[in-house]
């Protein structure tokens, strides 16, 4: 992490325990596998093949060992929001998706750029947060052509080497930089 440039959440896990409940593998090594709970919204992988080129695409449960195997990183969440600069459909929950929250996302363009993304929330007088619809739209407005949501609520957080946590995370009440959570996954780049 002394080597970070920036860094975001990562996908979901039990807040009590720290331990991921959705599938993820490092160094070609599988770390944990999705929980039946999660899969209503955990349709997404995220992965990587060295530093340079990342997937974002639907998530085969019954792929993780060919993920595992030919991604050096990856880590399922979601939903997937856009691909191949489409809005998805997602699965409904109305405390998940309809509600307004605070929000994580991670995007490419057509280009190659990588897209970090977190929308503040929970903040009555400065920030609503954003719907899974208004999410994805986000994203799509933004310039991204695929998209996916990361673990948002008091999760959300950004992070850059040069100014620290430039969002506003939840967990303090406050609308300061201050509230951040301990995540047990990450995001980062060098």
């Amino acid at each position: 992490v002394n080597d970070a440039k920036a860094a975001i959440n990562g996908s979901y896990f039990n807040i009590h325990t720290l331990q991921p409940c959705t599938f993820m593998a490092s160094g070609h090594k599988m770390i944990s596998r999705t929980d039946d709970s999660e899969f209503f919204r955990t349709n997404a992988l995220v992965a990587f093949k060295g530093s340079r080129k990342m997937d974002l695409m639907l998530c085969d449960t019954t792929k993780y060992d060919y993920y595992t195997r030919h991604y050096t990183a990856a880590m399922a969440s979601g939903p997937l929001l856009l691909s191949d600069g489409k809005m998805l459909k997602f699965a409904k929950d109305k405390s998940f998706s309809d509600i307004r929250h605070p929000r994580t996302i991670i995007g490419k363009d057509g280009r190659g750029n990588f897209y970090l993304v977190t929308i503040d929330g929970r903040s009555k007088e400065n920030a609503d947060g954003a719907t899974l619809a208004e999410t994805a739209l986000i994203a799509l407005w933004a310039g991204m052509t695929d998209a996916v949501n990361l673990d948002g609520g008091g999760s959300t957080t950004i992070w850059t080497s040069e100014s620290g946590v430039l969002n506003h995370p939840t967990d303090n009440k406050k609308f300061d930089h201050s509230g951040t959570r301990r995540v047990p996954n990450i995001i980062m780049m060098k």
